[in-house]
């Protein structure tokens, strides 16, 4: 009985210790991967991305934009005199 006994403790500590280990490593190393794609492209290029390019083509906006409806009526009507002056002299 002695010899089956250090059978099995050599089976547990060489085969299913090391399939245990190995199946821990293959987790963490899956979730460092995952956790770096969601971090860089997910969140990073797909989410912050567009937040990012939106912010910076929204300040040369911010200069046409100061909230006075008679500033932008001015400017309207500016437009159209300008419109009107090129298409009937030229």
């Amino acid at each position: 009985m002695l010899g089956l006994g250090e059978a099995s403790s050599w089976a547990d500590s060489h085969v299913i210790d090391a399939a245990v280990n190995d199946v821990g490593w293959i987790t963490r190393l899956t979730a460092t991967i995952s956790s770096w794609w969601d971090k860089w492209m997910i969140d990073g290029i797909c989410v912050n991305g567009p937040a990012i390019l939106a912010r910076m083509l929204s300040y040369p906006a911010r200069l046409f934009e100061w909230g006075l409806v008679q500033w932008y009526a001015l400017v309207m009507t500016a437009g159209l005199v300008g419109f009107v002056f090129y298409y009937v002299y030229h």
